[in-house]
Parts: structure tokens; C-alpha cells; sequence
């Protein structure tokens, strides 16, 4: 797949493309073919460095896409569900009766 990645801080010339192999979903997760992405501030912040981030890194946490893959489901007896939500409105856990 084609990403946008940050290899070393700086300005914009920093962002470099490049082609990585597609990840494969673990138990519990989906792959999403991404059709649209967000990048904010604070990912502008990180590609200066004035935000410490491991490098190199790929930009952008918010997207919208398709469910292309579905990882297994999880090892019977283990959770993988947070402990709490970080979301507004209550969720059931995938887990637990």
C-alpha cells in the first residue's frame, strides 16, 4: 500500500511517500481500505518535532474507508476489550454477557 510517512522532523519536505505491504488484521481487528484520511495540528506538530514521536511514522489517525479484512476472533477466555470506554455513549463488549 502507498503511505505518506514522516522519516525525519522538519517542515513539509519531510513527508516522503512510500510503499509498505498491506498489515493483516490480528484477532479483534479489521483492516479499513482507506477512502478518506485527516491530518490535524497535532500531526503537524509531530512532523516538526515539537511533539516527540518514534520515527518514522505515518501521519493521521482519523480516516473513513471499507471493512476490506476481519481479523480472527479472539483466544477463547481472553478479553480484548478496554476496561473502560473512552467513547461518549455506552458500548457492549464483545466479551462479556
Amino acid at each position: 500500500m502507498r503511505v505518506i510517512q514522516v522519516e525525519h522532523t522538519g517542515g513539509p519536505e519531510m513527508l516522503t511517500a512510500s510503499e509498505q505491504p498491506a498489515p493483516e488484521p490480528a484477532a479483534n481487528e479489521v483492516l479499513v481500505g482507506v477512502a478518506a484520511a485527516g491530518v490535524n495540528f497535532i500531526d503537524t506538530y509531530q512532523r516538526s518535532g515539537a511533539y516527540p514521536r518514534d520515527l518514522p511514522f505515518v501521519p493521521g489517525l482519523e480516516a473513513a474507508g471499507t471493512v476490506v479484512a476481519v481479523g480472527p476472533p479472539p483466544p477463547r477466555g481472553s478479553c480484548p476489550c478496554p476496561p473502560r470506554s473512552t467513547i461518549a455513549r455506552p458500548r457492549r463488549c464483545c466479551c462479556r454477557a
